[in-house]
């Protein structure tokens, strides 16, 4: 809820001009000039109150994105890969779309754990499938299906992820 509005147009800037140059635009392009302007009508109107504070889980979360991003070099990189994953996973399990879009892009990237296309793209299946939809799994997954990475190669579910994406 509210997560396109906390990433702005440059999302669906960039969401847009991916499908664009993969010319599949022909199909969505309406839809996403209908979701750009949703979504700048819904920054116009937002009146949300202030988030409340983080709850344990997504301290947890935090906790392993910071670790993540963190400058440690060697065997402190290694470590903390490997911590943020075991957190991530832990929260990713207890059914949290942003651990399990996160943890997704660890086996992507192979960050923690060695490189699985099939496990990221179940990750992104599962963020993608929760309530509320979490929009970078969606096109993360539709990616997946462009590519054939971990998934079979299936163009239309591609532009499905996508314009659901678009959509949020």
């Amino acid at each position: 809820d509210g997560w396109l509005l906390t990433m702005g147009m440059s999302f669906l800037s960039f969401l847009l001009q991916r499908v664009y140059y993969r010319r599949k635009a022909t199909r969505v392009l309406s839809d996403f000039d209908k979701a750009l302007e949703k979504l700048a009508k819904a920054q116009k109107d937002d009146k949300r109150e202030p988030r409340p504070r983080a709850g344990p889980r997504e301290e947890t979360i935090r906790k392993a994105l910071r670790l993540l991003n963190s400058q440690a070099s060697g065997s402190n990189a290694k470590d903390n890969e490997t911590e943020a994953v075991s957190l991530l996973r832990e929260a990713a399990e207890g059914g949290n779309a942003v651990a399990q879009y996160n943890l997704g892009v660890c086996y992507e990237v192979a960050r923690g754990v060695q490189r699985d296309q099939k496990t990221a793209a179940s990750w992104f299946q599962k963020a993608a499938n929760a309530t509320p939809q979490h929009a970078q799994a969606l096109y993360a997954l539709g990616l997946c299906y462009d590519r054939g990475f971990g998934v079979q190669e299936v163009s239309d579910a591609a532009v499905s992820c996508w314009k659901a994406a678009a959509e949020l």
